[in-house]
């Protein structure tokens, strides 16, 4: 209840404050805080900045609700409890950590580190909210793994990477397979998802393999009939129930694609922004997506209607910041879809409130 408490105060401080103001243009917003700095908002909701450090922001995930957010930083791990307001360090050990999944609740953390030194651990484990880690050495062989993810529970997770198989556990992490399928060996994986059960999950190739599923928990996996341009695909997304699967081709203007049924009958969202994306973020249900702008990455794209209509949502850096080299790096959302969260790398972090309702 007392989370719950802390989460509404959040969403009403930050979404429905008095400083902001329209302009003329009625899809841009000004922003004022308490210490007179402005930030301009256009399309739908607004970005504030964190208590978060100046860092490299390199990589971000976050429980269901949004309470608790990790984030990779020159070889830290970073921690938020408090739906990313305030953050602290980690005493995981300083590595290039490569990617972090959490469970729904957001106690249990994986921190997958691409190594092929066989004396290295390739996931560090946290069991108690990032404060302590454990170094797990079951997943071999070692290699350059691209990325992890889990199940709404963390007992299912899935691994991949460049050049090497999928791996998947069953058991948290304790012992690995590698699927029966020969056609999803080397194709040089750049992300993985899976729904909340862990029963599907679909990986992309960022080198023109295509996008592959699995709907047994990773023991077969097959090739979706699906091809663009270029092939070159950097994210993926998948809802919940694993029905509704959205992947982005880096080299494809408006390149953004969506499947209704497991990963089948991809089509090309015909309203997606006319620009080069970089990777995608998404609540639980796939209504609320985020994506970023590889030509310009201090700009976002927000859709509150699983990709019909898209606004464009830029953050105005600080005029006295010193930094004249800002740009988002990474986002996240959170599984309500009501909070998002990005790393500026080279600066800091910042949060996304979808508008409040009016009316």
């Amino acid at each position: 209840m007392a989370s719950t408490l802390l989460y509404l105060l959040f969403v009403f401080s930050c979404c429905c404050f008095a400083s902001a103001q329209t302009s003329g243009d009625t899809n841009v917003t000004e922003i004022t805080d308490d210490d007179g700095v402005t930030t301009v908002a256009t399309g739908v909701g607004q970005w504030t900045q964190t208590e978060g450090a100046a860092a490299d922001w390199y990589m971000l995930t976050t429980s269901t609700s949004g309470e608790y957010m990790y984030a990779i930083a020159d070889k830290v791990i970073w921690i938020s409890n408090d739906f990313g307001n305030e953050w602290f360090q980690s005493n995981a050990p300083p590595l290039s950590y490569k990617e972090l999944a959490t469970n729904s609740s957001g106690q249990l953390v994986y921190a997958l580190y691409p190594s092929i030194d066989e004396e290295s651990a390739s996931i560090y484990i946290s069991t108690d909210f990032g404060a302590t880690w454990t170094p797990s050495y079951s997943l071999t062989p070692q290699g350059y793994y691209q990325s992890l993810t889990c199940s709404s529970s963390g007992e299912v997770i899935y691994v991949v990477g460049f050049s090497t198989d999928i791996y998947v556990s069953m058991d948290y992490g304790d012992t690995w397979r590698s699927p029966e399928s020969t056609n999803v060996q080397d194709e040089g994986f750049f992300q993985v998802v899976t729904d909340s059960s862990g029963k599907n999950a679909t990986t992309v190739s960022g080198s023109g393999g295509g996008v592959f599923s699995t709907n047994d928990y990773g023991v077969s996996w097959f090739r979706q009939n699906f091809n663009t341009p270029s092939n070159q695909f950097t994210g993926v997304q998948m809802s919940s129930d694993g029905k509704v699967v959205m992947v982005v081709d880096i080299f494809v203007l408006g390149g953004i694609y969506l499947s209704t049924n497991y990963g089948f009958d991809m089509r090309q969202l015909p309203n997606a922004p006319n620009i080069t994306v970089s990777t995608i973020t998404a609540s639980d249900d796939m209504q609320f997506v985020m994506t970023l702008n590889y030509q310009n990455d201090m700009s976002t794209y927000f859709t509150g209607d699983g990709g019909e209509s898209w606004n464009i949502t830029e953050y105005s850096t600080h005029p006295n910041d010193g930094n004249e080299d800002e740009s988002f790096f990474t986002i996240a959302a959170a599984g309500t879809g009501q909070l998002f969260v990005a790393g500026d790398y080279g600066g800091g972090l910042y949060l996304y409130q979808p508008a409040c309702p009016t009316g």
